[in-house]
């Protein structure tokens, strides 16, 4: 599906399966909303698979806003991503190259996972910071793990609340991660092969 000048909002009870075909806008101009949990009983998901069978459609928007109860499980061509998942199953956001996004960067303004499930960040290009609130973090869960080819925080810190940490960066740019958790942090892997961690 693509739409030009409009913005897009899905909201449903149920859960949200993404196909093999791309569903965005054709402007870096408008906006994307999908929620799954429309009707607050904690069901519900926005995956790329259904379980069984994975597919490879894209979500690409300006601003990807992403509400779920049971995961998010998406390959993206965003610009700018706010998601939040509430109650069960993991995270994972594959972001890739489009017209939309030429140099694969992902800006996070929010990304919090509520329930207990992990959430791994993928970017062909940087994982940036983007817009929080004040004395909030970008990435708020228990166990996260990013994964960028050129940059995770570069130019100002990424701002995340976890305990159990990984991440992985290509030969450009660097890491900087800012952790406010109260409690220990625990890393798992921490390696770059760009300026400095």
């Amino acid at each position: 599906v693509d739409k030009i000048g409009v913005n897009l909002e899905v909201i449903t009870g149920s859960s949200i399966f993404l196909g093999n075909f791309d569903f965005k806008t054709t402007s870096t101009v408008w906006d994307m909303i999908l929620v799954a949990d429309g009707d607050a009983n904690n069901t519900g998901l926005i995956a790329n698979s259904d379980g069984v069978n994975s597919t490879t459609g894209r979500l690409g928007a300006n601003l990807l806003t992403l509400r779920s109860a049971q995961g998010i499980n998406v390959n993206t061509t965003s610009v700018t991503l706010d998601a939040v998942n509430t109650t069960s199953g993991d995270v994972d956001i594959n972001e890739t190259a489009s017209f939309l996004t030429p140099a694969s960067n992902l800006i996070v303004n929010k990304l919090w996972q509520q329930g207990p499930g992990q959430i791994t960040v993928k970017s062909a290009g940087q994982i940036i910071q983007g817009a929080t609130i004040v004395g909030q973090q970008n990435i708020k869960g228990t166990t996260l793990e990013l994964i960028a080819a050129n940059g995770i925080g570069s130019a100002n810190p990424l701002q995340t609340a976890v305990s159990v940490l990984a991440a992985q960066n290509g030969p450009l740019n660097n890491i900087q991660i800012v952790n406010k958790v109260g409690g220990l942090l625990t890393i798992g892997e921490l390696k770059t092969s760009g300026t400095a961690v």
